[in-house]
């Protein structure tokens, strides 16, 4: 303009999307151009005012239509328009079709060609709908999922005395360790292989054994953080004292809370009332009416997971610290899972095929291995470690006199 004052247009030349936020914005201004475009070109041109919409999502639309048959009407749209992917109706019905499946920009049906019978809609996108067969789906953005309330499950009708079949289920279930046990027992003594034996003693320095430490009565850190860890919606044991109960009070019980812990680890005596779990028969497959159809599920104290769980820390760091995990156990153990275990099994087998060397994978499964645990044999190999005696005395009293309903 002059000699001080230069005007430079830059022009973009190039537009990239190379950002969530931008391919996210132009996908949902694509998305509503054409749900408009479908409203007021298609919808409104062929109903008109016999058509409302219920209401719109991100890329959904509900409407209420009068018409003598809708499906009749959307083939003969489709026929026009091509704006419909029918591949997720019944194979037999006469409207399906893959022709668009999986087509960009094309409309579907939610509902899978079954009416919808019934619709609530409070705001937007807080809805339900029932379809005729009796499924639907639900949606209430912002709105976490345990405020929401679940289907009731139908509970099973039992042909017999329940009191008489509670009893079956619990003899079941408090004898099947046991049961295995000898089963396991006949199998070794019937193909002539050898009992083992508890494990050799082995001497431990004092100064390397593992003793339980209290915990701190001052800053309460570490219970808080131990309950805080805990989900808020699992059940409760038989005292009925949820974990979202203790959580909520936490402020005011947190130093006897504490104090009871400490006592337990300092006297090695894990507390009767800790030790009584309710059993909830839980179907695996087939008729629910024998006990080997189920799985046992334990409501346990919610107090008495708290101090299993400060146990659980001090062993896991004592055990880390001196080395005392295999390298190739992954279960129960902290970065740890079966997907660590299956990276580290495909990698021998590429490695052995690489050498030119044939593998065989062979997997068991131990049937009720929980179940049939021998607790003397699981006591000496904790006293192998390390543990010492006040801390054994502990996992004694955790293991035995324990009940269920």
């Amino acid at each position: 303009m002059n000699e001080n004052l230069i005007v430079v247009k830059r022009i973009k030349e190039v537009l990239t999307l190379n950002k969530p936020c931008y391919v996210g914005m132009s996908i949902l201004d694509l998305s509503k151009t054409l749900m408009y475009d479908f409203h007021y070109n298609t919808i409104k041109k062929e109903y008109g005012n016999s058509s409302r919409l219920l209401f719109s999502d991100t890329d959904s639309l509900m409407y209420e239509l009068k018409t003598n048959d809708v499906y009749e009407d959307f083939k003969r749209i489709g026929e026009e328009q091509n704006c419909w992917d029918n591949s997720d109706y019944p194979k037999d019905s006469p409207y399906y079709s893959t022709h668009n499946n999986k087509g960009i920009c094309k409309f579907k049906d939610e509902a899978g060609g079954v009416p919808i019978t019934e619709f609530v809609g409070l705001r937007s996108k807080m809805y339900s709908y029932v379809k005729e067969n009796g499924g639907g789906g639900m949606t209430a953005k912002g709105v976490k999922k345990n405020c929401v309330p679940h289907k009731e499950t139908t509970k099973p009708s039992y042909s017999g005395d329940v009191k008489k079949l509670a009893n079956e289920f619990n003899t079941f279930f408090t004898s099947v360790g046991i049961n295995t046990s000898a089963t396991a027992l006949a199998l070794l003594t019937e193909h002539g292989l050898p009992i083992l034996n508890l494990p050799t003693f082995t001497e431990i320095p004092e100064i390397d054994q593992f003793y339980f430490h209290s915990v701190s009565l001052y800053s309460f850190i570490s219970i808080h953080r131990v309950v805080m860890s805990f989900s808020s919606n699992k059940a409760p044991g038989f005292d009925k004292v949820s974990m979202a109960v203790i959580k909520d009070a936490l402020p005011y019980i947190l130093p006897t809370l504490t104090q009871i812990v400490n006592c337990s680890l300092e006297t090695g005596v894990f507390p009767t009332a800790w030790k009584k779990a309710e059993v909830i028969p839980l179907l695996k497959e087939g008729d629910y009416e024998i006990p080997n159809n189920n799985r046992p599920v334990s409501l346990l104290v919610a107090a008495s997971k708290i101090c299993e769980r400060v146990v659980l820390k001090q062993l896991t760091e004592y055990m880390t610290k001196k080395k005392k995990f295999t390298k190739h156990q992954s279960g129960n153990r902290k970065l740890h899972s079966t997907e660590t275990l299956n990276i580290f099994i495909s990698d021998l087998i590429l490695q052995s095929m690489d050498r030119r060397e044939v593998t065989a994978l062979l997997l068991l499964d131990l049937s009720k291995a929980f179940d049939s645990l021998d607790h003397f044999i699981l006591l000496r190999k904790l006293s192998n470690i390390g543990i010492s005696k006040p801390a054994l005395f502990w996992f004694k009293s955790y293991l035995t006199g324990r009940c269920q309903s």
